[in-house]
């Protein structure tokens, strides 16, 4: 096995793709674009590191995303001995810059999409994706504070239900019209106390630890990465502040990328759940919420910042 990993590591290309992939989740084809290879060579290459076992697949429908598994301890090992030095190399400066246009790209289609959607969002919501009634119990696991957060508020549609937690509400998003459309309701229902603002997740205009309670409601699936997005989320609570997210199980339904611009065919709990502590958050609490008859399920959860012991133990849905 050592002589194995290590004639893995000797290949420039296949340590370029490992250099890639510890930054976040790819396809076959966003690799191909940032290494300006031929897709038949990349995919050789991802071959022969999947086999190995040191590069793991995510199905998401019928595509991939390639990411850096680092389970194996003699990689894991050798991999933090070596990363600095290897992102160094310029090859790999080259295709962090690669990387980074590559998560521009799929932020930008987000934004143009929802900008596009923005007047009928609620409407085209409802009607397209079919899923239980969940706000109420999302609405139970949100405490009582002076401060509150919704990251990807759109059109402020929970606003008025986080004004009964906080007197102070701030609401960001990345589309202009979702905030004109948010800020036209706030006014029509003349309500005190809400803040809203142009920002993208990975970064708030939110200073740190200013907020006691951050709510993502059916946002994270549309993330490029939501690793760096929870990071920030726990860089702007404040000690003892709470995370709470409502979110879609996987599913197969690939027809919401387009119609709805989902980056992500839901998300995995457990994954979920270690991103979280990894960014000093401990779940506290956790529930499904079943769709019947057609509908996605949903599930629902609590993290606290910097209160007790972080878990390393995840928390079951069933």
């Amino acid at each position: 096995m050592v002589k194995k990993i290590l004639k893995i590591l000797a290949d420039d290309t296949r340590l370029r793709l490992l250099a890639i992939l510890q930054k976040g989740e790819f396809t076959v084809r966003e690799l191909t674009s940032v290494l300006a290879m031929r897709q038949p060579l990349v995919s050789h290459h991802l071959k022969v590191l999947h086999e190995a076992g040191i590069v793991s697949v995510k199905r998401q429908g019928t595509w991939g995303y390639y990411r850096l598994d680092r389970s194996q301890p003699l990689f894991d090992r050798l991999w933090r001995e070596i990363e600095e030095e290897v992102g160094l190399v310029p090859e790999v400066v080259r295709d962090g810059s690669a990387v980074l246009r590559c998560l521009d790209e799929r932020k930008q289609a987000s934004r143009e999409f929802f900008d596009r959607q923005a007047r009928n969002w609620d409407d085209t919501l409802h009607k397209v994706l079919p899923l239980p009634d969940y706000r109420e119990r999302l609405m139970g696991l949100l405490p009582s504070v002076a401060v509150a957060l919704e990251v990807g508020c759109g059109t402020g549609s929970l606003v008025p239900d986080l004004l009964r937690k906080a007197p102070r509400v701030i609401g960001i998003d990345q589309s202009m019209e979702m905030i004109e459309q948010a800020r036209r309701k706030i006014q029509e229902a003349d309500l005190a106390g809400v803040d809203l603002r142009l920002g993208d997740m990975t970064h708030l205009p939110v200073g740190t630890r200013e907020v006691e309670l951050v709510v993502f409601n059916m946002v994270l699936h549309h993330a490029p990465h939501p690793g760096p997005v929870v990071a920030e989320a726990a860089r702007v609570l404040k000690n003892g502040g709470a995370l709470v997210l409502a979110e879609l199980l996987p599913h197969e339904q690939e027809w919401v990328r387009d119609r709805l611009a989902d980056q992500w065919l839901g998300l995995n709990p457990v994954e979920i759940q270690d991103l979280l502590v990894r960014n000093g958050l401990a779940p506290e609490h956790q529930e499904l919420v079943r769709g019947r008859q057609g509908q996605l399920d949903v599930f629902i959860l609590r993290a606290r910042k910097g209160e007790g012991r972080i878990q390393s133990e995840t928390l079951s849905l069933f």
